[in-house]
């Protein structure tokens, strides 16, 4: 009863009005029977998707959500708070760039999926699909009706997000596109992916500003982007078109034949962590926090249900058809925590040792084949020079 209480309060209210009467929220959070060291962080929570957005369903969607993850516990935030669930890798382009290298179109078993939705529900604050090109796969509005109190974002390129299809995302509310954009311009946008992306990309930004519905972005870190995704501009016009979240996601050269000369320098890394700072400090967008030590990766359950730490790193030492599901995370958890390496990113910091160190725990390439900086020893050392440069800009 409590919770449709809060629903009403903030429905209709301005963010503004709503900061002003932030005591009566706080009373109704008492009544809800919210335990007193947990209000003021949800409370927080509540003001902060209220200020993002008006739209009502998405309002809803989120506070649903607040009160799963009070209800259950869930004490995650940044990364530690999102599963990357793989649910499809069919996808209407074929970009070099791509962490899924894959000839298939595996679609995720449904038994897997629905395992994985339901594990995730107690564990996790949000879940992010990848693909592939997620919005080909219909399940993934079906999965946001049948469950209201999670919030779900989807990494697309956005060329399928006509008028129809965002009709339905305004009526779910907690069913978020992530629209990768790479630049500010054509020119930056296509070299990453295909020629006209950055025209689709734009259009779908359009629809969904048009519609009113909240969408978040994705932004790749490279030499040849860095300039344009930092740039004040650039971070202002998707959040005056509706953009509630960012993500900016470090290049990672992945497959069998990547481009090298892609790898950001090192004051590309260090500015993304000034930018992310920045962010955060205005809070008029989510964003990850600035990883302090060492990255504890993005949680992936892959297509075919194998368990990742990291979304661009093809080995696992688990699947999820093998037994308990939480039991197994932990242990990859564990693994990843002991690799000895220095600096935040065991990849830049040296591929080469950390592939030697995960396979000696038993974890197992999940594509057929080895990804170049694992292999590569000059390759493996650029990324180890260029992290080590961006080390010593942080202790500046």
């Amino acid at each position: 009863m409590g919770i449709e209480q809060v629903i009403t309060f903030i429905q209709d209210k301005t963010s503004r009005a709503l900061q002003n009467q932030s005591p009566l929220l706080m009373n109704l959070l008492v009544k809800s029977g919210v335990e007193e060291k947990s209000r003021p962080k949800l409370l927080e929570s509540i003001l902060k998707i209220t200020r993002l957005t008006d739209n009502p369903k998405t309002r809803e969607a989120f506070v649903r959500s607040d009160f799963r993850v009070y209800e259950q516990g869930i004490n995650k935030d940044g990364r530690s708070g999102v599963l990357v669930v793989e649910i499809t890798k069919e996808c209407n382009k074929s970009c070099d760039i791509c962490y899924s290298q894959s000839d298939g179109g595996e679609v995720m078993d449904t038994s897997i999926l629905y395992q994985t939705i339901d594990w995730a529900r107690t564990n996790y604050k949000w879940v992010f699909y990848t693909g592939g090109e997620p919005t080909l796969d219909a399940r993934v509005i079906s999965i946001a009706e049948e469950n209201p109190d999670m919030v779900f974002f989807m990494l697309t390129n956005g060329s399928l997000l006509n008028e129809a299809y965002t009709d339905k995302l305004s009526g779910l509310g907690n069913l978020i596109p992530c629209l990768s954009i790479n630049g500010t311009s054509a020119q930056t946008h296509d070299y990453l992916k295909s020629k006209g992306s950055f025209d689709e990309t734009i259009r779908a930004r359009e629809i969904l500003h048009q519609k009113g519905v909240p969408w978040a972005f994705t932004s790749l870190v490279t030499s040849t982007t860095a300039q344009e995704i930092f740039s004040k501009e650039f971070i202002k016009e998707n959040r005056n078109k509706g953009a509630i979240m960012v993500v900016y996601l470090e290049f990672i050269p992945c497959g069998p034949n990547p481009n090298p000369d892609l790898i950001p320098s090192s004051e590309a890394l260090y500015q993304n962590e000034l930018v992310k700072n920045l962010i955060l400090d205005e809070d008029e967008l989510y964003i990850q926090h600035v990883i302090p030590g060492k990255c504890r990766g993005f949680l992936t359950i892959d297509v075919l249900g194998n368990i990742k730490n990291c979304t661009a790193v093809h080995y696992a030492k688990y699947n999820i058809k093998e037994g308990d599901m939480s039991s197994m995370v932990a242990e990859t958890r564990r693994d990843w925590d002991s690799l000895e390496y220095d600096g935040t990113c065991p990849i830049y910091s040296g591929s080469i040792e950390f592939r030697v160190q995960i396979e000696q725990k038993g974890w197992n390439r999940t594509v057929p084949f080895t990804d170049k900086y694992l292999i590569d020893e000059g390759l493996s050392e650029t990324m180890r020079d260029i992290h080590r440069r961006y080390q010593k800009l942080k202790r500046l």
